[in-house]
Order: C-alpha cells, then sequence, then structure tokens
C-alpha cells in the first residue's frame, strides 16, 4: 500500500480553515474523524469561562505577590512527564467515554486529566471537568493536541494566577478561531477554490475508503483478506488520476495564494486579534512559563 501509507499519517477530518487553506501542505495535526463541521466563528465578546471561578475561591485585592509557578513546581509537562491537571487551549469538541459527542469545549476549561487512550478519532485526554457541577464526576474526551498539560497542583496556584491562565487560553482559542475565519474568507477569493475544494474531498474520501479496507485485510483470513486486498487494488487505480488533478490543482490554488494574499498581515490589522493578543501580553506576566 505504498500510495496510502503516507496518506493515512497525513489525512483526518479537519478544520474548515485546513481544509480551505493549510490543508495542501499536510499538516500532520487531525482533527477527530467525527466532527466535520466548519469552526463557528468566534464572539466579540470575550467573557471569563465559567471555570474561571476556581476552587479556592477568590483572593484578597491586597494580593499583588504571586509565587512564580516553576517555584511551585508548575510548568507545562513535557512529553511522558507525569500530570494529573490540564487545560483546554481552544475550542474543540469533547464525547463521552463512548463517543457520544457532547457539543464544542471553549478555551480555559480546566480539568483533571486522567489519561489518553486511542480511538477510532484519534489520541483523546480523558478527563473530568474541575467547575462542572453537573455530572462532576463524568469523565470526557477531548483532542491530545487542545489539552494542554501542566505538572505538579493547579490548587498551589494563587486564585488571580488561575484566573489569568483561564482568561489567556480563552482569549488564545478566540484568537484561532477568528484567524480560521480570515483564512477561510480569503480563500474563497481565490479562482480556483471549488475546483480545488472539490478535488480535496473526493481524495480525502478515497484515502477514508482505503483506509476501512486496509484494516479489513489486516483483521481478516481467507476469502474475506482476498477481497479486502482485490478491493485496494481497485482503489488504487481510481486514486491514480485523481492524485494528479488534485496535485496540480494545489499547485494553481498555492501559486495564487502566495501571489495575492498576504496572510499574516490581514490577521495581524484585524482589531478584535490586536486587542485579544494584547490582553494575552498582559496577562504572560502573571503566568510566566504557563502560557504558549
Amino acid at each position: 500500500m505504498k500510495h496510502f501509507v503516507p496518506i493515512y499519517l497525513s489525512t483526518a477530518l479537519i478544520s474548515t480553515a485546513a481544509v480551505y487553506w493549510i490543508a495542501p501542505r499536510f499538516a500532520s495535526e487531525e482533527e477527530p474523524e467525527a466532527v466535520q463541521e466548519p469552526a463557528a466563528p468566534s464572539s466579540d465578546r470575550t467573557e471569563t469561562p465559567s471555570s474561571a471561578k476556581t476552587e479556592r475561591g477568590n483572593s484578597s485585592a491586597s494580593d499583588t505577590f504571586f509565587e512564580p509557578p516553576a517555584y511551585l513546581g508548575i510548568c507545562v509537562a513535557k512529553k511522558n512527564e507525569a500530570s494529573t491537571w490540564g487545560i483546554v487551549m481552544k475550542e474543540t469538541p469533547y464525547y463521552t467515554e463512548n463517543g457520544t459527542s457532547q457539543g464544542k469545549m471553549k478555551g480555559g476549561e480546566l480539568f483533571h486529566f486522567k489519561k489518553i487512550v486511542s480511538s477510532s478519532k484519534g489520541d483523546m485526554a480523558v478527563c473530568q471537568f474541575v467547575n462542572r457541577k453537573e455530572n462532576a464526576e463524568t469523565l470526557y474526551l477531548i483532542k491530545k493536541g487542545d489539552a494542554l498539560l501542566f505538572t505538579g497542583e493547579y490548587k498551589k496556584l494563587h486564585p488571580k494566577q488561575l484566573d489569568a491562565l483561564q482568561r489567556y487560553y480563552l482569549l488564545r482559542g478566540q484568537v484561532a478561531a477568528k484567524r480560521d475565519l480570515i483564512l477561510v474568507n480569503a480563500a474563497e477569493k481565490n479562482p480556483h477554490f471549488r475546483e480545488y475544494q472539490r478535488l480535496y474531498k473526493e481524495y480525502t474520501a478515497l484515502v477514508e475508503e482505503a483506509k476501512k479496507l486496509e484494516q479489513i485485510q489486516n483483521q481478516s483470513t481467507g476469502l474475506a483478506r482476498e477481497k479486502a486486498m482485490d478491493q485496494l487494488r481497485a482503489l488504487r487505480v481510481k486514486e491514480a488520476p485523481i492524485s494528479k488533478q488534485y496535485a496540480e490543482i494545489r499547485q494553481k490554488y498555492n501559486e495564487w495564494k502566495t501571489a495575492n494574499v498576504d496572510v499574516d498581515k490581514l490577521v495581524n490589522r484585524n482589531i478584535d486579534i490586536v486587542r485579544w493578543r494584547s490582553e494575552m501580553d498582559a496577562l504572560r506576566d502573571t503566568i510566566p512559563g504557563l502560557t504558549l
């Protein structure tokens, strides 16, 4: 399956902006397969999520000194480093343990981290949301890439630091959502957009079909295995011209984008993004070492 092995590793259902803008680069980050709808535009209103009301209560207005998180043993967890808590970095779908969609969770939500599990939707973080009064003990799944884990204990942070941490990642999520919207709007002006979109969907559908057939082949024996192998061979024949067409339109799409669109300028001049980033900069001083 030399045609499909690299495809499997680089393809899944991804956000609208990634599909229309970043997909040509085959970014490795994947969205859960069950999520196909585009991200909703972020509201201009930047309210702190309910989770900003921490379990420790409110601090005194006279408190001005904050112990650096690193002195408390709190920092961003490295790969395979032990962690018991984390925060949602941006708006992301979340699910029950049986895979039932629960909608979307905003950035800034604090959670107790349990473990990482593999699923049909990819690697998922199993967690309990800290400030959920209803179903407080329920475990949920969120995409591993949207969960930022920390070492130490979050309760050691000053309440204002914890509020700042949650506010920071709420704003970070809003910046990401607004940027996605800007990218989609810019992509739609590309004269090759419709054809690129059509071929992208056709191409990724073949990828998904091949992935399922390979699973059947690997799990079957006898006639069932032979049938899956025959179907995969037929799929390779079908894939070749689609792959060629997709590569050609992708090149035209990217050439027009490079010549006509300055993405960074569009993003950096957006009033909302400028305002949110300014607030994020101010929050960094309160939570050094905990921001991305």
